[in-house]
């Protein structure tokens, strides 16, 4: 009887890890994501865009770290194109990345132009920009490169965004965040420049939101042959503050 009675209960702790498994299991697969190219598939058939239609190489995708069904999607559909030149819109998406529905949607005004300074990606940036205690903006980052060698130039914009109802505001427009630039001879001999900025939030507000800082720190350089070694002098640094005050629609 004994042995009866134990078998009966290990039966039914058994059954009960099972069903503990499958609904875990079922919890799980619920939660499964799209992956990227079939989001974007998906994605195109709402918007009505071909796939041929894209610069591909500007595509971009990223799960928002506090959403996890939640996915920022970058569009670049191409407008026009002539001999290395092209102009693309930059359609800004949140994405539920589950059923591939658009949630919230951004399309500028003005699309991104690549010429001689030719745009060499574009990125999601989900730092935690807290505009408030409660909204949190997530940022787009859109980076630039020239193709002269002995006139190196290199730029990032960040513009940040924040998701309401039914779409995307943009609170900041294509701030300049880094910059580098020179002329050299491509050997040594040459001044550089080069420009980083830091962003942060003050607690003090402005209708409502924290007033935005940037920190710019600028730095010269010289490069020149010293006893046949390519050596470096720093000739100027400059720290300079700039606070943005938000306006009621964006930060200026």
């Amino acid at each position: 009887m004994k042995n009866a009675l134990l078998i009966f209960s290990f039966l039914i702790l058994g059954f009960k890890g099972y069903s503990n498994y499958a609904v875990l299991f079922e919890n799980q697969a619920s939660f499964q994501t799209i992956s990227n190219d079939s989001l974007k598939l998906k994605v195109l058939k709402q918007l009505g865009i071909k796939e041929s239609q894209l610069r591909n190489e500007l595509f971009t995708a990223k799960v928002l770290p506090h959403a996890k069904t939640q996915t920022v999607m970058v569009i670049p559909k191409l407008i026009s194109e002539d001999e290395g030149m092209f102009d693309v819109d930059a359609i800004v998406l949140v994405v539920n990345n589950q059923t591939g529905k658009i949630i919230q949607k951004f399309k500028s005004e003005n699309s991104l132009f690549s010429d001689a300074v030719y745009i060499s990606s574009i990125t999601i940036d989900t730092a935690p920009y807290m505009l408030t205690k409660e909204i949190r903006a997530f940022g787009i980052r859109v980076n630039y490169v020239g193709s002269s060698r002995p006139n190196p130039y290199n730029e990032e914009h960040l513009s940040l965004y924040v998701q309401e109802k039914n779409s995307l505001r943009r609170v900041l427009t294509a701030e300049l965040v880094e910059r580098f630039n020179g002329e050299w001879d491509t050997n040594c001999a040459g001044e550089f420049h080069s420009k980083k900025s830091i962003l942060s939030f003050e607690t003090e507000t402005t209708n409502g939101y924290f007033n935005l800082v940037i920190k710019e720190h600028t730095t010269t350089t010289i490069n020149e042959k010293v006893n046949g070694e390519c050596e470096e002098k720093i000739t100027e640094k400059r720290d300079k503050k700039i606070v943005f005050y938000y306006n009621g629609k964006s930060y200026n």
